[in-house]
């Protein structure tokens, strides 16, 4: 008869892939041969248990998530650069809303860097203190975007996801 090993392991979702990021975690989870549990927690952790027969070698569970990392997906659709008329962060946002009401899409998210200018920015520019979401939009941290940069993403519709985004505006944040 033979004999099997119960082998855990852990996945760890980058943040900033979001439910597409967990979605390939577990899909690549349930092509593990004799899967027993999957579990998911809040801190953007999957923990799996299969079993391994006896003398099996334990092969390491790879997992591309580069092509779900908010930069790569915002490279996929066009990027549009504009260029404000004003340098007022306020007005700047504005603008970067109305491009996209002028191309008929639906903001998804913002996109920057995890050390972004953005918060200094705009706080700077309309003694406002935001954390979180950016005007009701999250704001998802990609280290390959500059620290002056930011991305508004925006797709077809207001339930669009942001795997979906068609076309990302982009600024470059002035510090003056």
């Amino acid at each position: 008869m033979t004999e099997y090993m119960p082998v855990e392991e852990t996945i760890e979702i980058p943040k900033g892939t979001g439910v597409e990021g967990f979605m390939h975690a577990v899909r690549a989870a349930l092509r593990r041969p004799r899967l027993q549990e999957v579990r998911i927690d809040a801190r953007g952790k999957i923990t799996i248990t299969h079993f391994l027969r006896q003398g099996e070698e334990r092969a390491p569970l790879e997992i591309d998530f580069e092509a779900l990392m908010p930069y790569a997906v915002v490279r996929q659709g066009e990027v549009v650069e504009i260029m404000p008329k004003s340098t007022h962060a306020a007005t700047v946002v504005g603008e970067m809303f109305a491009a996209a009401a002028r191309d008929h899409l639906c903001p998804v998210a913002w996109v920057a860097s995890p050390a972004s200018h953005l918060w200094r920015w705009y706080e700077g520019a309309t003694a406002i203190a935001l954390a979180g979401d950016f005007h009701g939009l999250p704001v998802l941290p990609d280290r390959l975007v500059e620290d002056n940069v930011l991305l508004l993403s925006a797709g077809y519709g207001r339930q669009a996801t942001f795997a979906e985004i068609q076309k990302s505006y982009k600024i470059v944040i002035s510090q003056g």
